[in-house]
Protein backbone atom coordinates (compact mmCIF):
# COMPACT_ATOMS: atom_id res chain seq x y z
CA UNK A 1 0.00 0.00 0.00
CA UNK A 2 2.84 2.27 1.00
CA UNK A 3 4.50 1.61 -2.34
CA UNK A 4 1.16 2.20 -4.29
CA UNK A 5 0.66 5.40 -2.77
CA UNK A 6 4.45 6.69 -3.09
CA UNK A 7 4.10 5.50 -7.00
CA UNK A 8 0.34 7.16 -7.14
CA UNK A 9 1.87 10.90 -5.54
CA UNK A 10 4.62 10.27 -8.36
CA UNK A 11 1.87 10.11 -11.08
CA UNK A 12 -0.40 12.97 -9.33
CA UNK A 13 2.55 15.38 -9.02
CA UNK A 14 4.34 14.20 -12.70
CA UNK A 15 0.50 15.26 -14.61
CA UNK A 16 0.47 18.51 -12.37
CA UNK A 17 3.70 19.15 -13.35
CA UNK A 18 2.51 18.83 -16.76
CA UNK A 19 -0.79 20.74 -16.17
CA UNK A 20 1.26 23.62 -14.91
CA UNK A 21 3.87 23.86 -17.77
CA UNK A 22 1.14 23.71 -20.07
CA UNK A 23 -0.58 26.90 -18.38
CA UNK A 24 2.65 28.08 -18.88
CA UNK A 25 3.00 28.04 -22.42
CA UNK A 26 -0.78 28.86 -23.11
CA UNK A 27 0.10 32.29 -21.16
CA UNK A 28 3.50 32.69 -23.30
CA UNK A 29 1.27 31.98 -26.43
CA UNK A 30 -2.03 34.49 -25.53
CA UNK A 31 0.57 37.39 -24.61
CA UNK A 32 1.94 37.19 -28.24
CA UNK A 33 0.46 40.23 -30.01
CA UNK A 34 0.50 38.49 -33.42
CA UNK A 35 -1.21 35.20 -34.10
CA UNK A 36 -0.19 31.85 -33.68
CA UNK A 37 -1.55 28.67 -34.38
CA UNK A 38 -0.42 25.00 -34.41
CA UNK A 39 -2.12 22.30 -36.52
CA UNK A 40 -1.71 18.28 -36.81
CA UNK A 41 -0.14 16.44 -39.75
CA UNK A 42 -3.79 16.58 -40.99
CA UNK A 43 -4.54 20.22 -40.61
CA UNK A 44 -6.50 19.90 -37.96
CA UNK A 45 -6.18 23.25 -35.55
CA UNK A 46 -5.32 21.74 -32.06
CA UNK A 47 -4.02 25.48 -30.63
CA UNK A 48 -4.90 28.60 -31.13
CA UNK A 49 -3.94 32.04 -29.57
CA UNK A 50 -6.25 34.56 -28.50
CA UNK A 51 -4.45 37.19 -31.21
CA UNK A 52 -5.19 34.79 -33.74
CA UNK A 53 -9.27 34.75 -32.80
CA UNK A 54 -9.22 38.74 -32.37
CA UNK A 55 -7.90 38.79 -36.17
CA UNK A 56 -9.82 36.28 -37.69
CA UNK A 57 -13.47 36.97 -35.95
CA UNK A 58 -13.99 33.47 -34.49
CA UNK A 59 -14.52 32.03 -31.30
CA UNK A 60 -12.00 29.67 -29.60
CA UNK A 61 -13.99 26.81 -29.66
CA UNK A 62 -15.48 27.76 -33.34
CA UNK A 63 -11.32 26.98 -34.39
CA UNK A 64 -10.34 24.11 -32.37
CA UNK A 65 -10.48 21.09 -33.67
CA UNK A 66 -11.42 22.79 -37.40
CA UNK A 67 -9.32 22.46 -40.41
CA UNK A 68 -6.87 25.31 -40.97
CA UNK A 69 -7.96 26.02 -44.46
CA UNK A 70 -11.20 27.95 -43.23
CA UNK A 71 -8.56 30.81 -42.68
CA UNK A 72 -6.94 30.23 -46.11
CA UNK A 73 -7.81 33.45 -48.96
CA UNK A 74 -7.80 32.98 -52.39
CA UNK A 75 -7.85 29.63 -54.11
CA UNK A 76 -5.64 28.05 -51.17
CA UNK A 77 -8.45 26.40 -49.15
CA UNK A 78 -9.53 24.03 -51.56
CA UNK A 79 -5.71 23.05 -52.02
CA UNK A 80 -4.24 23.12 -48.74
CA UNK A 81 -5.07 19.71 -47.43
CA UNK A 82 -2.93 18.30 -51.10
CA UNK A 83 0.15 20.93 -49.41
CA UNK A 84 0.15 18.99 -45.83
CA UNK A 85 -0.01 15.17 -48.10
CA UNK A 86 2.59 16.61 -50.73
CA UNK A 87 4.89 17.29 -47.59
CA UNK A 88 4.18 14.62 -45.62
CA UNK A 89 4.80 12.48 -49.05
CA UNK A 90 8.03 14.07 -49.99
CA UNK A 91 9.34 16.15 -47.58
CA UNK A 92 9.94 18.74 -50.01
CA UNK A 93 9.76 22.39 -48.36
CA UNK A 94 8.23 25.15 -50.36
CA UNK A 95 7.41 27.18 -47.27
CA UNK A 96 8.28 25.52 -44.35
CA UNK A 97 11.00 27.63 -42.50
CA UNK A 98 10.57 30.63 -44.51
CA UNK A 99 8.34 33.88 -44.93
CA UNK A 100 5.90 34.61 -47.23
CA UNK A 101 2.93 36.73 -48.05
CA UNK A 102 -0.29 35.58 -48.63
CA UNK A 103 -4.13 36.02 -48.57
CA UNK A 104 -5.76 34.86 -45.37
CA UNK A 105 -9.39 34.62 -44.94
CA UNK A 106 -11.64 36.21 -41.52
CA UNK A 107 -15.17 34.81 -40.62
CA UNK A 108 -16.84 37.28 -42.37
CA UNK A 109 -15.23 36.18 -45.62
CA UNK A 110 -13.33 39.74 -45.88
CA UNK A 111 -9.86 38.59 -47.23
CA UNK A 112 -6.77 40.21 -46.48
CA UNK A 113 -2.74 39.92 -46.78
CA UNK A 114 -0.86 38.39 -43.86
CA UNK A 115 3.15 37.19 -43.53
CA UNK A 116 3.04 33.74 -42.87
CA UNK A 117 5.72 31.92 -40.97
CA UNK A 118 6.05 27.83 -40.79
CA UNK A 119 7.61 25.71 -38.39
CA UNK A 120 7.83 22.00 -37.79
CA UNK A 121 7.56 20.78 -34.60
CA UNK A 122 7.71 17.07 -33.58
CA UNK A 123 7.84 15.10 -30.13
CA UNK A 124 10.62 13.36 -31.35
CA UNK A 125 13.29 14.57 -33.99
CA UNK A 126 13.78 11.17 -35.32
CA UNK A 127 10.15 9.99 -35.47
CA UNK A 128 8.09 9.96 -38.80
CA UNK A 129 5.06 9.13 -37.19
CA UNK A 130 2.05 11.24 -38.31
CA UNK A 131 0.90 11.36 -34.78
CA UNK A 132 3.96 13.24 -33.89
CA UNK A 133 4.32 15.44 -36.20
CA UNK A 134 3.02 19.15 -35.76
CA UNK A 135 2.87 22.63 -37.33
CA UNK A 136 3.15 26.23 -35.91
CA UNK A 137 2.18 29.13 -38.09
CA UNK A 138 3.04 32.48 -36.90
CA UNK A 139 1.16 35.10 -38.87
CA UNK A 140 1.37 39.10 -38.79
CA UNK A 141 -1.32 41.28 -40.34
CA UNK A 142 -0.12 43.12 -42.98
CA UNK A 143 -3.32 45.23 -43.73
CA UNK A 144 -1.77 48.57 -42.21
CA UNK A 145 1.15 48.03 -44.61
CA UNK A 146 -0.05 47.38 -47.53
CA UNK A 147 -2.35 50.53 -47.00
CA UNK A 148 0.60 52.40 -46.89
CA UNK A 149 2.28 50.98 -49.38
CA UNK A 150 -0.69 52.16 -50.88
CA UNK A 151 -0.75 55.36 -49.96
CA UNK A 152 2.88 55.95 -51.15
CA UNK A 153 2.33 54.55 -54.49
CA UNK A 154 -0.70 56.98 -55.11
CA UNK A 155 1.68 59.92 -53.63
CA UNK A 156 4.65 58.82 -56.28
CA UNK A 157 2.07 58.39 -59.10
CA UNK A 158 0.33 61.87 -58.41
CA UNK A 159 4.27 63.01 -57.60
CA UNK A 160 5.16 61.78 -61.05
CA UNK A 161 1.79 63.20 -62.97
CA UNK A 162 2.85 66.73 -61.56
CA UNK A 163 6.69 66.44 -62.43
CA UNK A 164 5.55 65.28 -66.23
CA UNK A 165 2.84 68.11 -66.64
CA UNK A 166 6.25 70.33 -66.66
CA UNK A 167 7.29 71.44 -70.38
CA UNK A 168 10.78 71.34 -69.42
CA UNK A 169 12.83 68.70 -68.77
CA UNK A 170 13.12 67.35 -64.97
CA UNK A 171 15.85 64.82 -63.32
CA UNK A 172 15.89 63.65 -59.53
CA UNK A 173 18.72 61.83 -58.61
CA UNK A 174 21.08 60.69 -55.23
CA UNK A 175 23.93 62.10 -53.63
CA UNK A 176 25.67 59.39 -55.96
CA UNK A 177 24.42 60.47 -59.13
CA UNK A 178 22.17 58.00 -59.49
CA UNK A 179 18.94 59.19 -61.12
CA UNK A 180 15.87 58.17 -59.25
CA UNK A 181 12.80 60.15 -61.42
CA UNK A 182 12.74 61.94 -65.19
CA UNK A 183 9.78 63.33 -66.72
CA UNK A 184 8.23 62.67 -69.91
CA UNK A 185 10.01 65.90 -71.51
CA UNK A 186 13.23 64.59 -70.27
CA UNK A 187 12.19 61.24 -71.90
CA UNK A 188 11.28 63.57 -75.17
CA UNK A 189 14.76 65.53 -75.05
CA UNK A 190 17.61 63.32 -74.78
CA UNK A 191 15.88 60.45 -76.37
CA UNK A 192 16.62 57.63 -73.51
CA UNK A 193 13.51 55.45 -72.46
CA UNK A 194 12.70 55.84 -69.01
CA UNK A 195 13.85 52.23 -68.20
CA UNK A 196 17.41 53.73 -69.47
CA UNK A 197 17.25 56.38 -67.13
CA UNK A 198 15.83 55.06 -64.28
CA UNK A 199 19.31 54.00 -62.17
CA UNK A 200 21.65 54.76 -64.39
CA UNK A 201 24.48 57.89 -63.27
CA UNK A 202 23.49 61.34 -64.16
CA UNK A 203 26.66 62.01 -66.14
CA UNK A 204 25.18 60.32 -69.13
CA UNK A 205 23.83 63.29 -69.91
CA UNK A 206 26.65 65.34 -69.42
CA UNK A 207 28.72 67.11 -72.22
CA UNK A 208 31.05 69.52 -72.98
CA UNK A 209 33.65 67.33 -70.93
CA UNK A 210 32.10 67.42 -67.96
CA UNK A 211 31.05 63.18 -68.40
CA UNK A 212 34.17 62.39 -66.97
CA UNK A 213 34.58 64.93 -64.34
CA UNK A 214 30.82 64.90 -62.44
CA UNK A 215 31.68 61.70 -60.42
CA UNK A 216 34.18 64.13 -58.85
CA UNK A 217 32.16 67.29 -58.72
CA UNK A 218 29.52 65.33 -56.26
CA UNK A 219 32.58 63.80 -54.57
CA UNK A 220 33.96 67.11 -53.78
CA UNK A 221 30.27 68.72 -52.54
CA UNK A 222 30.16 65.45 -50.51
CA UNK A 223 32.89 66.17 -49.07
CA UNK A 224 33.20 70.29 -48.71
CA UNK A 225 29.75 71.39 -49.00
CA UNK A 226 30.76 74.03 -51.32
CA UNK A 227 27.87 74.79 -53.94
CA UNK A 228 29.38 75.58 -57.19
CA UNK A 229 26.06 75.40 -59.49
CA UNK A 230 23.07 74.30 -56.78
CA UNK A 231 20.90 76.98 -56.11
CA UNK A 232 21.66 78.82 -59.07
CA UNK A 233 21.33 78.66 -62.74
CA UNK A 234 23.99 78.22 -65.46
CA UNK A 235 24.68 77.86 -69.21
CA UNK A 236 26.23 74.28 -70.58
CA UNK A 237 26.41 71.54 -72.82
CA UNK A 238 24.16 68.41 -72.48
CA UNK A 239 24.27 64.92 -74.55
CA UNK A 240 21.78 63.27 -76.10
CA UNK A 241 21.39 59.63 -76.54
CA UNK A 242 22.89 59.48 -80.12
CA UNK A 243 25.63 61.89 -79.05
CA UNK A 244 24.68 65.53 -80.24
CA UNK A 245 25.80 68.02 -77.79
CA UNK A 246 23.59 71.31 -77.56
CA UNK A 247 23.24 74.06 -75.39
CA UNK A 248 20.61 74.03 -72.07
CA UNK A 249 20.23 76.12 -69.16
CA UNK A 250 20.60 74.03 -66.08
CA UNK A 251 19.35 74.71 -62.34
CA UNK A 252 20.12 72.25 -59.64
CA UNK A 253 18.30 72.29 -56.32
CA UNK A 254 18.81 70.07 -53.57
CA UNK A 255 16.75 68.80 -50.49
CA UNK A 256 17.02 66.55 -47.92
CA UNK A 257 15.01 63.67 -46.26
CA UNK A 258 14.37 62.95 -42.81
CA UNK A 259 17.35 60.70 -42.40
CA UNK A 260 19.75 63.45 -44.06
CA UNK A 261 20.59 61.95 -46.79
CA UNK A 262 20.77 64.46 -50.12
CA UNK A 263 18.62 64.13 -53.26
CA UNK A 264 19.22 66.42 -56.28
CA UNK A 265 16.96 67.95 -58.80
CA UNK A 266 17.79 69.06 -62.35
CA UNK A 267 15.92 71.60 -64.39
CA UNK A 268 16.62 71.71 -68.19
CA UNK A 269 16.10 73.95 -70.73
CA UNK A 270 17.02 73.61 -74.40
CA UNK A 271 18.40 76.89 -75.49
CA UNK A 272 19.51 76.29 -79.06
CA UNK A 273 16.79 77.58 -80.59
CA UNK A 274 17.10 80.77 -78.49
CA UNK A 275 20.92 80.91 -78.77
CA UNK A 276 20.62 80.98 -82.65
CA UNK A 277 17.82 83.85 -82.69
CA UNK A 278 20.39 85.75 -80.62
CA UNK A 279 23.61 84.86 -83.41
CA UNK A 280 20.88 85.80 -85.92
CA UNK A 281 20.37 89.20 -84.51
CA UNK A 282 23.70 89.95 -83.59
CA UNK A 283 24.65 89.27 -87.72
CA UNK A 284 21.51 91.51 -89.09
CA UNK A 285 22.80 94.59 -86.46
CA UNK A 286 26.74 93.60 -87.47
CA UNK A 287 25.02 94.13 -91.26
CA UNK A 288 23.04 97.13 -90.84
CA UNK A 289 25.87 98.80 -88.70
CA UNK A 290 28.58 98.40 -91.72
CA UNK A 291 26.16 98.74 -94.44
CA UNK A 292 24.49 101.96 -93.27
CA UNK A 293 26.34 103.71 -90.10
CA UNK A 294 29.98 103.80 -91.18
CA UNK A 295 30.39 106.99 -92.32
CA UNK A 296 33.57 107.31 -93.18
CA UNK A 297 33.16 104.44 -95.82
CA UNK A 298 29.88 105.33 -97.41
CA UNK A 299 30.70 108.62 -98.71
CA UNK A 300 33.59 107.23 -100.89
CA UNK A 301 31.44 104.01 -101.67
CA UNK A 302 29.05 104.56 -104.43
CA UNK A 303 25.28 103.29 -103.66
CA UNK A 304 25.72 100.30 -106.05
CA UNK A 305 28.75 99.41 -103.99
CA UNK A 306 27.44 99.72 -100.91
CA UNK A 307 24.57 97.76 -101.82
CA UNK A 308 26.52 95.08 -103.28
CA UNK A 309 29.05 94.92 -100.31
CA UNK A 310 26.03 94.87 -97.63
CA UNK A 311 24.49 91.90 -99.59
CA UNK A 312 27.73 90.19 -99.72
CA UNK A 313 27.99 90.73 -96.33
CA UNK A 314 24.21 88.90 -95.58
CA UNK A 315 24.91 86.58 -97.76
CA UNK A 316 28.36 85.72 -95.57
CA UNK A 317 26.18 85.63 -91.78
CA UNK A 318 23.27 83.53 -93.45
CA UNK A 319 25.89 80.82 -94.58
CA UNK A 320 27.57 80.67 -91.42
CA UNK A 321 24.80 80.51 -89.03
CA UNK A 322 23.31 78.13 -91.12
Amino acid sequence: LICAYVAASKSNTHVKDSMDQAKSIRHLVDASFDPMFQIDAHGTITMVNNAAVQLFGYTYPELMGENIKIICGGNHASKHDGYIARYMQTGETRIMGKKREVPAKKKDGQEFWVELGIKEITANDESHDMENRAFCAFIKDLTAQKEHEKQVQFKEMLTQSMVNSSFDPMLQTDEMGKILMVNDAAVDLFGWTRDEFVGNNIKMICGDGHHGKHDAYLERYRKTGIKHIIGRKRITKARRKDGTEFDIELGVSETKSSDGQSYFCGYVRDITRQKMDRQRLRANEAVMKDGFFSGSNASNITEPQATGKVRGRRLRHAQTIS
